[in-house]
């Protein structure tokens, strides 16, 4: 994965000197971007009740034509998850277990007719890669989601941006297990719908 992504930052770098560049001829923006879930149904809900999942994602995207952008960036999250079960002097007990999870992502964007990279309404596709890490086990994730959004100019340099995703997120290759079910669950629904702010450079 990282060859993969260290290949295509360079063909990024070399692409815009040859291809018309955005508005006021901006070529390059730095972003740093948040997503929010609803994350309704993981086991640990049961007793914790209704909580909201987030993804950060600092990325970097180049302006390849008037409509068009391609992007790469690096995305974490942490988060407890619980789960039941017997202590030595036999006990039910519920145990919680914190787990940090990060990754790459590459994207496309398609402004829509009449808008100018980067500023508009604009159609994402993005595609994930994920590891979740938790006592002494990693768990991968692969996956990805479409966007549908609306980035806006301030004072010519800053970017403002919002948007709504649907997607899906799954595991590579899984325990089983009732720590790996719930992280499973969670980033399932962070990725089935989720709302995006950010703001660029």
């Amino acid at each position: 994965m990282k060859k993969i992504l260290i290949a295509f930052l360079l063909v990024l770098f070399t692409l815009p000197t040859f291809a018309q560049v955005g508005y006021l001829g901006k070529r390059v923006v730095i972003n740093a971007d948040a997503n929010f879930a609803p994350v309704l149904l993981s086991t640990s809900m049961l007793s914790d009740g209704f909580r909201v999942g987030y993804m950060l994602n600092p990325n970097i995207e180049f302006i390849l034509g008037e409509h068009f952008s391609l992007g790469a960036g690096y995305l974490f999250t942490n988060g407890a998850e619980s789960y039941s079960s017997y202590d030595d002097n036999d006990n039910y007990v519920t145990v919680a277990n914190n787990y940090f999870a990060h990754g790459a992502g590459l994207s496309a964007k398609f402004y829509l007719k009449d808008e100018h990279a980067p500023f508009g309404t604009f159609l994402k596709l993005e595609g994930n890669y994920l590891v979740a890490k938790y006592m002494d086990n990693s768990l991968p994730f692969a996956g990805g989601r479409i966007e549908y959004g609306k980035d806006y100019l301030f004072f010519n340099c800053l970017r403002l941006s919002s948007g709504v995703s649907v997607g899906l997120m799954r595991p590579i290759a899984h325990n089983s297990d009732d720590i790996d079910s719930d992280i499973i669950s969670r980033f399932f629904f962070d990725y089935l719908v989720s709302f995006r702010i950010g703001v660029g450079f």
